[in-house]
């Protein structure tokens, strides 16, 4: 799946400019959250080319809903802060984002961070199904939000079709989203082998026609979570590869990660529904029309713990809701 890298130009970058019309256009930002507190982002980026991009892609995320104008924005604010001064004291910067790769930009800033001691790497907490926290390794926020800025440029820059890009924006492709809410991503970017990513691609164009968006996105999590699996222990596996021990082996890696029963049922769901659906509905040559993912795979769920309300608090409610009604008709 090897393809031209997406191409930039002055006129694109002057077309991403268009977009910063009024506030946008400042070289500070000002904003306030609910509670009064005022944050500030400063752009004093001496190559005002990359400026453009990185404000482009910051205003992105506000205008996408991901970032909230009057939310908390002190940790944004000090990101963007670090990632300016990285910039500012490298000694030639390019034109564009685009003319390096997304690794040389991680690479160079994670070594200015280790030289002035500023890299940090933090654990994180996921909450489960089971109201149960697994603990995991996150990258440095500076670099995370690094990432960020190259992919969306790179989508802005990235003028094929929709369903051709890496990632996806649903609302493009007509699918019911909520516009309240951030607008929902279909990422295969982690998805590293191009077999795979392809294949997931395919699947998805013919998922979006009978499935919800978050039918889609849960679907691409388990082929991300499949892809790192396939990544640790079959680096070279082809699709004609995929087999009943192999799936046998990914079940037990999921549980040796302690995921919970509620994730493992999910993951061997979506995917038992992609490699049946590549089999029978897309006809994929070189995989395998046998049921690999058998009912007996699935772990026993838990039952639920009944929420029931202690009979003293029941008791005192009762009381509450008498006296509520007393006073409400006077009586």
């Amino acid at each position: 799946m090897n393809r031209e890298p997406i191409s930039w130009s002055v006129e694109k970058q002057q077309h991403l400019a268009h977009h910063l019309t009024g506030f946008w256009t400042e070289d500070t930002w000002l904003f306030t959250s609910k509670q009064g507190k005022a944050y500030q982002m400063h752009f004093s980026l001496q190559a005002p080319a990359l400026q453009t991009e990185i404000k482009y892609a910051l205003y992105a995320k506000f205008e996408g809903g991901r970032w909230k104008t009057d939310g908390n924005l002190s940790p944004m604010c000090r990101d963007v802060k670090a990632i300016v001064e990285w910039l500012n004291q490298l000694p030639l910067l390019p034109g564009s984002f685009l003319q390096k790769t997304a690794d040389y930009w991680e690479v160079s800033l994670r070594s200015y961070l280790l030289q002035t001691g500023q890299y940090r790497r933090r654990t994180g907490r996921i909450l489960h199904a089971d109201q149960t926290y697994v603990e995991r390794w996150e990258e440095d926020s500076r670099i995370r939000l690094l990432r960020q800025i190259y992919t969306i440029v790179a989508q802005a820059y990235d003028e094929r079709e929709e369903t051709e890009k890496d990632v996806w924006h649903l609302g493009k492709l007509g699918l019911a989203i909520n516009p309240s809410r951030p607008e929902p991503l279909l990422n295969f970017l982690p998805i590293v082998q191009p077999w795979l990513r392809q294949l997931a691609k395919d699947f998805m164009r013919y998922n979006m026609s009978i499935r919800s968006p978050g039918d889609c996105l849960a679907k691409v999590q388990t082929l991300r979570a499949f892809s790192r699996f396939l990544t640790a222990h079959h680096p070279t596996l082809s699709i004609a590869e995929i087999d009943r021990a192999l799936i046998v082996s990914f079940l037990n890696d999921l549980k040796a990660q302690g995921k919970t029963s509620h994730r493992i049922v999910t993951h061997l769901v979506h995917l038992r529904a992609f490699l049946e659906g590549c089999a029978y509905h897309l006809n994929v040559a070189g995989l395998t029309k046998a049921r690999l993912i058998l009912e007996g795979d699935f772990p026993t769920l838990p039952q639920a713990q009944p929420r029931d309300l202690p009979a003293e608090v029941l008791g005192q409610l009762h009381d509450h809701l008498v006296l509520v009604s007393t006073a409400e008709w006077g009586f």
